[in-house]
């Protein structure tokens, strides 16, 4: 599954880059205005077309997990963070 691994490796590449070792994130401003942010929404767009029931069980659950993290994160960068969970997307 391509379009997976490839929201996994932006998923990656964005920690990396805006995350420190704790896992706690910098400065979200930078992070919305980064490639990496520009790649993680293109990976999740190229997910339009993937059928995750064609998929085993793990790799559900792994799509599933990553889709939502990667929501997350792309929605925080672009909202902002407050009132980020009140706010309906």
């Amino acid at each position: 599954m391509e379009e997976g691994e490839r929201l996994a490796q932006a998923l990656e590449a964005l920690k990396a880059t805006h995350f420190d070792a704790a896992g706690s994130a910098g400065d979200y401003a930078a992070l919305a205005r980064s490639r990496e942010q520009a790649e993680l929404a293109a990976a999740l767009s190229a997910l339009e077309g993937v059928d995750p029931k064609r998929l085993s069980i793990p790799w559900q659950t792994a799509f599933w997990l990553n889709a939502y993290n990667a929501c997350v994160l792309r929605d925080h960068a672009e909202i902002g963070g407050g009132g980020f969970f009140a706010r309906q997307r």
